[in-house]
């Protein structure tokens, strides 16, 4: 095995069984810990990840497999949207309250957008395209305002062209 340089060694953060326990964070099949918005799809399940924010934890293909697989205690969408089911509002605040902002957003409805953490596997042109092991986390937003933290504006700044 060759030698990773300290620049680009991190330590699997699952640890399984068949784990190398360090990772390469160039290396294809590398996954890293990422938090994002989805948006709620008509078919149901979520589409894309916006605003993804990376974080300094990584993990290993072959833990990512066995986690998916059930071993060890596994995170899913569906498992982790069940536990939040009963206690999930028909109707929850944007966060990000732009001149745009609908307020209030209706958490079921297609064009509302979701914070879930999960892995998304690195890829070389950057970005997410999804996420796996995806855990939706108490928190919705409406498009409108996705759209204009996607655009870099910040949410005070569209009143200046809002009409009247």
């Amino acid at each position: 095995m060759t030698t990773v340089p300290p620049a680009y060694r991190a330590t699997c953060a699952l640890q399984l069984p068949s784990c190398a326990g360090v990772v390469d964070t160039r290396r294809k099949g590398v996954f890293r810990r990422t938090r994002g918005w989805v948006e709620n799809r008509q078919a149901g399940g979520a589409h894309s990840v916006a605003l993804p924010e990376p974080q300094q934890a990584w993990a290993c293909k072959a833990c990512i497999t066995l986690r998916r697989k059930g071993v060890n205690s596994q995170t899913l969408w569906d498992a982790a949207d069940a536990r939040l089911r009963g206690h999930r509002p028909e109707w929850a605040r944007c966060p990000f309250g732009g001149a745009r902002c609908l307020g209030d957003v209706p958490t079921k409805a297609p064009g509302t957008y979701r914070l879930v953490e999960g892995w998304a596997e690195a890829r070389q042109q950057g970005g997410t395209n999804t996420v796996a092991l995806m855990a939706p986390l108490p928190s919705w937003a409406c498009g409108h305002c996705l759209d204009d933290q996607r655009r870099g504006i910040d949410p005070g700044q569209a009143v200046l062209w809002a009409e009247p």
